[in-house]
């Protein structure tokens, strides 16, 4: 499958005002960005378009809330996302410790979950490195 995104936003219901700000900073970027409420209509099997989202994508970025480090989800979309050899950006909480990150996303530099345009600044950077974006 072509990747047509630059970037897959995993899905996340904690905080999608802040994720909508990252996505439109993003975009601002230059980047072509997958993001579940935008690409999935009504109607839409949710789960197929995901996984076609994610093997359309290069990159993955997770926003991470408050029970990542436990959330079957978030530890789906990693193993997922690891299976498909995919680069993995995690962005979480300032204040969150290593044992609020999820297991297998903790060996990875952790973006600080602070302004969206500061964020998506360093999710740019990142990504044109891995890929001579």
């Amino acid at each position: 499958m072509q990747k047509n995104f630059d970037i897959f936003i995993s899905p996340t219901r904690e905080d999608q005002a802040w994720t909508r700000d990252l996505v439109k900073a993003l975009k601002e970027h230059g980047l072509r960005v997958w993001y579940d409420a935008a690409e999935v209509k009504a109607g839409e099997l949710w789960e197929e378009r995901l996984r076609e989202g994610l093997e359309s994508s290069r990159n993955v970025v997770f926003v991470l809330g408050k029970n990542a480090a436990t959330s079957s989800w978030v530890g789906f979309m990693t193993g997922a996302a690891m299976s498909s050899n995919k680069p993995m950006i995690p962005i979480a909480p300032i204040d969150a410790g290593a044992a609020d990150i999820p297991v297998l996303l903790r060996k990875f530099r952790v973006i600080p979950k602070t302004a969206p345009q500061i964020a998506a600044e360093e999710v740019a950077q990142a990504v044109s490195m891995k890929s001579g974006v």
